[in-house]
């Protein structure tokens, strides 16, 4: 099930654990507060039977741009990238945004 969750919400601590783990983040940077910085994207998941598997965020970069950032799949869920992406495609799409970009780290 893929889905919109809102920020600082029990589900948003969720994602904070599994980029921790999926991205190599500092645990105790990221569980102790939400990023204020976060506070303004849109947030995505997806859920295989009521556990969040895979995650990503939406950045505004401008009123036509957004930017998909903190990607982050469990590894037995590979699957599940795609379908979030492709959602993530979707909500832009819905929103108006006409230029949507990912980048990537080594």
């Amino acid at each position: 099930m893929l889905t919109l969750i809102r920020w600082d919400s029990r589900d948003y601590k969720e994602t904070l654990v599994l980029q921790s783990q999926v991205l190599k983040v500092s645990a105790e940077l990221l569980l102790r507060e939400s990023p204020a910085e976060e506070k303004q994207a849109i947030h995505l998941v997806a859920r295989q039977n009521k556990r969040i598997v895979g995650t990503l965020l939406l950045h505004p970069c401008s009123s036509k741009c957004i930017q998909i950032k903190q990607v982050a799949i469990h590894p037995d869920y590979q699957g599940v990238g795609k379908k979030l992406l492709v959602y993530a495609e979707q909500i832009a799409r819905n929103l108006n945004y006409s230029t949507l970009f990912l980048t990537g780290r080594k």
